[in-house]
């Protein structure tokens, strides 16, 4: 078991600061999920078979609190320190794993966000808290964090 070190993801090199999540809920990790190929049930035992992909991936999601667009473009900033596809939308991230209570480092897929914007001033607009879902392309390799 690793020593927990304060953050929850990383892009790159760069901490996610956690005072840009919003911690009361939404914040769900699937780690290690296992992708069953095949099922089969002997129909005399009653014994079931079950087959699985070879490898694990890890989902996860981090609600975000209500951010100015100064911090959203930080944000962005951090995010891009790891971009390896933009096509791809595809990140390379080390995450708290919370199975194996390690850090994980694992390229991963960020669906498109939908951005609720509440309210514009004349230097900013500050947009409500949304969902960021994070989904591993492979299994990860622990990290010393």
């Amino acid at each position: 078991m690793a020593q927990f070190k304060g953050y929850l993801v990383k892009f790159g090199s760069v901490e996610l600061p956690n005072s840009y999540l919003k911690m009361d809920s939404g914040n769900t990790s699937t780690p290690n999920q296992r992708e069953e190929i095949k099922a089969v049930r002997d129909d005399y035992s009653r014994k079931l078979t079950r087959v699985t992909a070879n490898g694990q991936i890890t989902k996860f999601s981090l609600v975000f609190r209500p951010l100015t667009n100064k911090q959203l473009s930080a944000l962005h900033n951090v995010m891009n320190n790891s971009l390896i596809s933009e096509k791809e939308r595809k990140y390379m991230v080390i995450f708290w794993d919370d199975e194996k209570l390690c850090y994980k480092r694992c390229p991963m897929y960020i669906p498109d966000i939908t951005y609720e914007r509440l309210m514009v001033g004349d230097d900013y607009v500050l947009y409500n808290s949304f969902t960021m879902e994070f989904i591993g392309y492979e299994t990860g390799e622990v990290v010393s964090g």
